[in-house]
C-alpha cells in the first residue's frame, strides 16, 4: 500500500473539523484534528514533505474547495466607501535623537576563583 496523506471532514458537536492523518499499510499515524481547513492543507503538505506522502486529487480538491469557502468574500456593499473630503495634513513634527548613554563598566571584583 501507498504511503498517503488523508484527510476527511468530521461533524463534531462544537462543530466541524478536518481530520488529516498519514495512512501506510492501513495504519494511521500522525493525525491530528483542525477547525480550519487550511492549515489542515498545510499539514497535509508538512507530512508530504517529511515522509515522501502521497496527497489523492481527491483529498486535495475538498480541502482546497472548503479553504476558499471558509475565506471571506469582498463585495461591493462591504468595500470601504472612498471619503470626498480631504483629511486635515498632519503636521509632522521633527524627531530629536536619544541621546546615547555609555554603559557603565562593572566595577565589582570578580569573585571567581580558578
Amino acid at each position: 500500500m501507498a504511503n498517503l496523506v488523508l484527510a476527511s471532514k468530521r461533524e463534531l458537536k462544537s462543530g466541524s473539523f478536518w481530520h488529516v492523518y498519514r495512512s501506510e499499510d492501513n495504519n494511521k499515524s500522525e493525525e491530528f484534528y483542525f477547525a480550519n481547513p487550511l492549515k489542515a492543507l498545510r499539514y497535509a503538505f508538512i507530512l508530504r514533505s517529511r515522509h515522501g506522502a502521497i496527497i489523492p486529487k481527491g483529498v486535495y480538491s475538498k480541502l482546497m474547495a472548503d479553504v476558499k469557502a471558509s475565506k471571506p468574500e469582498q463585495s461591493e456593499s462591504t468595500a470601504p466607501v472612498e471619503s470626498t473630503e480631504q483629511a486635515p495634513a498632519e503636521s509632522k513634527a521633527k524627531r530629536t535623537p536619544r541621546k546615547r548613554t555609555a554603559k557603565k563598566a562593572n566595577t565589582e571584583p570578580s569573585t571567581e576563583s580558578k
